[in-house]
């Protein structure tokens, strides 16, 4: 949203003062102020944002390097095979597969996606103390956010389990009994 502002002085001036859609907050720090867990958050969140913007906007989104996928043929019907890799989803969020991932295709009879999308995990289950928020069971906070992914099969790119932040790493095909690769998909790759 852009706002006219008159400048002042004899000559005067017709400004644009330009706010962002979406602005960006972080706390301002002054001498004796009393900081609580939403301060860390926002200071947090503010540095998150930020990487996430520059991955997105000078960086691109989609493979970096690696995560190639493949079909192994098995007893089950195939098995989908995403390699280790690199990658930078429509978020901004960087995503790193270090091992092989493997999952069953099962009975789909439609084309399927695979899909990466990035997940944070909450770990380190703690005693809440008293007057504190979160967790999931009663007493309990985690004290961690471990950054992880998931691996999906969906017949829908857009789909509601999907979107927006999903990278798509292929699109699989059933030619008779068999699955594979659709050579005429087009993987978002990093520019």
């Amino acid at each position: 949203m852009k706002k006219p502002t008159l400048g002042k002085g004899p000559k005067l001036s017709v400004r644009e003062t330009v706010v962002p859609c979406q602005p960006l907050k972080r706390v301002s720090y002054f001498t004796g102020q009393m900081l609580s867990a939403d301060d860390f958050t926002v200071e947090q969140d503010y540095h998150l944002e930020k990487h996430r913007r520059h991955n997105r906007l000078c960086h691109g989104v989609g493979v970096v390097q690696g995560l190639k996928v493949s079909v192994a043929k098995d007893s089950t019907g195939g098995t989908v095979v995403v390699e280790p890799g690199f990658a930078i989803d429509p978020v901004g969020n960087e995503i790193q597969l270090c091992d092989p991932v493997r999952l069953p295709l099962g009975a789909w009879r439609v084309p399927i996606y695979v899909l990466l999308r990035f997940k944070e995990i909450s770990t380190n289950p703690v005693t809440a103390p008293p007057g504190s928020t979160g967790g999931e069971d009663a007493g309990v906070v985690f004290s961690r956010i471990e950054e992880g992914y998931e691996v999906l099969l969906s017949p829908d790119v857009q789909g509601q389990d999907c979107a927006p932040a999903v990278l798509p790493l292929a699109r699989l095909v059933r030619i008779g009994k068999a699955w594979q690769v659709d050579k005429k998909y087009k993987t978002p790759r990093n520019h």
